[in-house]
């Protein structure tokens, strides 16, 4: 959920590992928290716009136009065998993609700047995760909240919206019912990935409040269509979250592309994926 946000807008974050990444032991409820089966579903898209809400201190007259600033956008294609994610630059061209496969569990990472790829089993990336949470004692608090998040859940039925209240951070998310079988469930695979991904990122949070959102979501088999953050640290962010029931054409060229670039890019290890030249 929220693709990309809560990463790079706060101060001391995390570190993406400088060196190959240590094997640690990944606690068992951490392993057991995502089925990697692949499960029958209808075809869809989520197309995710990302936020910075404007300064509300200087305030804007009825009709207005908003000046809140879009920090990312992500069309991610929910398929038969795969999820694939991509990160869609200003001019519309495709600058980075995420690939899940349904069946194993592997992961690929395509960086279409660099023309290059990262390749991950589903066990390598928890321990990666594993390695990064491991060592945060010197970290800021919401960095440390945000490794063994713990809110007080709010869930409305009738309007659909979901509050995760803590201190350091809360989320406010309207939700709607799964568009079809099993979406929440394929949405949640997904959501828990990213969740996971971005703590290998420089300046990305560790996953546990964004997986907290995310079993919730599924316990009440709904998916997000807006979703607002408050950091005490940050300015507010939200995400809003279109769905569609089919693929255009758009789409289907953006997966032929995105199949190209898997064979065609050059493979490298997480740590030089990230972090290399």
């Amino acid at each position: 959920i929220l693709v990309g946000l809560a990463t790079s807008f706060a101060g001391a974050q995390p570190d993406v590992p400088t060196e190959d990444v240590p094997v640690v032991d990944v606690p068992t409820d951490v392993v057991q928290d995502v089925s990697l089966t692949a499960e029958p579903a209808a075809e869809f898209v989520v197309y995710t716009d990302v936020f910075l809400q404007a300064d509300q201190s200087t305030g804007r007259r009825p009709g207005e136009a908003s000046s809140d600033r879009r920090v990312s956008r992500h069309a991610t294609y929910f398929l038969a065998d795969r999820i694939v994610d991509v990160a869609i630059g200003d001019s519309g061209q495709i600058e980075s993609a995420e690939i899940l496969e349904l069946g194993s569990g592997n992961i690929m990472l395509l960086d279409s700047v660099k023309s290059r790829s990262c390749h991950l089993s589903y066990d390598e990336l928890l321990q990666a995760v594993a390695a990064v949470t491991s060592r945060l004692d010197d970290k800021p608090p919401i960095v440390q909240f945000a490794a063994n998040a713990k809110f007080a859940v709010d869930w409305n039925e009738e309007s659909g919206k979901l509050g995760m209240i803590a201190e350091p951070m809360g989320y406010l998310i309207h939700t709607t019912k799964q568009p079809t079988a099993n979406a929440a469930s394929l949405y949640r695979r997904f959501a828990d990935m990213s969740a996971r991904l971005n703590v290998t990122r420089p300046g990305g949070l560790p996953p546990a409040a964004r997986l907290a959102i995310n079993r919730e979501l599924g316990n009440h088999d709904a998916v997000p269509t807006k979703v607002e953050l408050t950091r005490i640290d940050s300015p507010k962010i939200y995400s809003t979250h279109q769905y569609r029931m089919s693929l255009d054409a758009n789409a289907l060229g953006n997966i032929a592309k995105i199949d190209t670039w898997s064979s065609e890019f050059e493979s490298t290890n997480l740590v030089e994926f990230r972090l290399g030249k």
